[in-house]
């Protein structure tokens, strides 16, 4: 058993995360997570205008797992 997601994983996480990004109050240039300094400006930041959206803890969540998966 490996330690990090596949690559299939991954993109299903990045577009999931995308679905929910679209749904908020995120500026245009920081929806492409497939870009590590996104990733990390959206830990920081995306709590600002969207921490009482319904999907904020998803988001939050897969933001994590991807952040941690492209530190790798």
């Amino acid at each position: 058993m490996g330690d990090g997601m596949d690559q299939e994983t991954i993109r299903r996480k990045q577009g999931a995360l995308r679905t929910i990004l679209n749904l908020m109050d995120v500026p245009e240039l920081r929806k492409d997570v497939t870009v590590g300094a996104n990733l990390r400006w959206l830990l920081r930041n995306l709590a600002a205008n969207n921490g009482k959206h319904p999907m904020f803890d998803t988001a939050h969540t897969l933001l994590k797992q991807l952040y941690r998966e492209a530190r790798k």
